[in-house]
């Protein structure tokens, strides 16, 4: 457990800077009911009048019909009618394009090296060291934040251009485009959504029978190499049809880490294996609200979906007698391969980092059947209802389109 916690936090420790390197000023300029965000606030423009004349300044604030910039010390109001062409400079914003290398590549590296071999999905590995753990964090990091920078430099504008032409239908049309851009209102409104979660898992199933083979005198093997962090919770793809309603579909990995135990008092022998991997497919739906304080950049995400679980359990053991010259050798076995519907529920705390990333917490409840597991009278394992499905507590990461 404790070398869970260090994982945990050191992975954290590695992703937290994003709070730093992506907050805003607590400076504000409020015009028509609504801030400019820092990133544009006292930028320069340059704004090109109808009769060739052109004026540049520090962007102030922008509302319906004006365009105010700051000259030489006093802010000047510019009428929408006047105006024939903005260009608004901006700095290429390469630290937010290095956060979201450093996030995703710190995610994939511990998902490539961490993933504990013959378990289900993603489960992350005990048997590694402390030491280990920091260096291959900070390469893939250092890694993750010189690839995004590079990709920064390539992609991001310079400048942005609005173009006020044409009939008086299209030039409102433009400055309305400009106004939103301006004042973030477009800043979390992009159409698709694609985004990774991994969490703390609750186990239910494997729980009992670890507690039971424990408390009967089993020596436990797998179950001490796996911790219960399953590093790929859930895939997830929802498009917006409105700015706080999303719809799409989700993969959740529900599986459980394996066991198995064995016990060996002369002449007998015993030995239990447990597997449980289950993989949900759902539709769902999500509903998006903004913190009162949040400038755009938190939400509190709730969603549900409804779909299919596929369910492989299996739960063997092997009973073995041996006294030369006589041998005796009783296996038993009883497995679940069935298909349920059922439903999720989640729930979500996105922090925005910029327009394309978010991270945040989240948590989700499976809604799902029980199904009796027989008695295995030798083992000491009585027969039980058990639940198919759990939760799990953990983090996301999102990219925006």
């Amino acid at each position: 457990m404790k070398k869970e916690i260090t994982s945990v936090v050191i992975i954290v420790l590695l992703i937290a800077p994003g709070g730093v390197m992506g907050k805003e000023s607590k400076d504000q300029v409020l015009q028509s009911s609504a801030e400019i965000p820092v990133k544009f606030l006292f930028n320069q423009v340059v704004i090109e009048l109808s009769g060739g004349v052109i004026v540049s300044g520090a962007l102030v604030g922008i509302d319906s019909k004006t365009l105010i910039i700051k000259r030489e010390g006093q802010d000047e109001r510019i009428p929408s009618a006047e105006i024939k062409k903005v260009v608004i400079e901006r700095q290429k914003e390469k630290n937010s394009y290095a956060l979201s290398g450093m996030l995703f590549g710190t995610y994939l590296g511990n998902l490539v090296q961490y993933r504990a071999r013959h378990q289900p999905t993603a489960f992350m590995a005990k048997d590694y060291s402390v030491l280990g753990l920091i260096l291959w964090n900070a390469i893939i990091a250092g890694a993750g934040v010189g690839i995004g920078y590079l990709a920064g430099g390539l992609f991001e504008k310079d400048m942005v251009e609005f173009e006020f032409a044409g009939n008086l239908k299209n030039r409102q049309s433009q400055w309305e485009k400009m106004r939103r851009y301006i004042l973030g209102i477009d800043f979390r409104q992009k159409r698709v959504h694609i985004s990774v979660a991994g969490g703390q898992v609750m186990t239910t199933a494997k729980d009992y029978y670890e507690d039971l083979l424990e408390t009967d005198g089993f020596y436990l093997g797998m179950g001490d190499m796996v911790s219960s962090l399953n590093l790929l919770r859930k895939l997830q793809l929802t498009v917006s049809i409105s700015p706080r309603i999303e719809v799409g579909a989700a993969a959740y990995f529900l599986g459980e880490p394996s066991i198995n135990g064995w016990k060996y008092t002369s002449p007998e022998s015993y030995w239990v294996n447990f597997q449980l991997d289950t993989k949900g497919y759902y539709a769902i739906g999500i509903y998006k609200s903004l913190l009162p304080s949040s400038s755009r950049r938190i939400s509190i995400v709730t969603g549900f979906g409804l779909g299919l679980m596929k369910t492989e359990f299996k739960l063997d053991t092997n009973y073995r007698w041996s006294k030369y010259p006589d041998y005796l050798e009783i296996p038993e076995e009883h497995t679940i391969n069935k298909i349920f519907f059922c439903g999720v529920l989640f729930s979500e705390l996105r922090f925005y980092l910029n327009n394309s990333l978010s991270m945040g917490l989240s948590a989700d409840y499976i809604v799902s059947p029980t199904e009796k597991v027989p008695e295995f009278p030798r083992m000491n394992l009585p027969a039980k209802k058990i639940r198919l499905g759990n939760g799990s507590i953990g983090f996301n990461l999102g990219l925006h389109f």
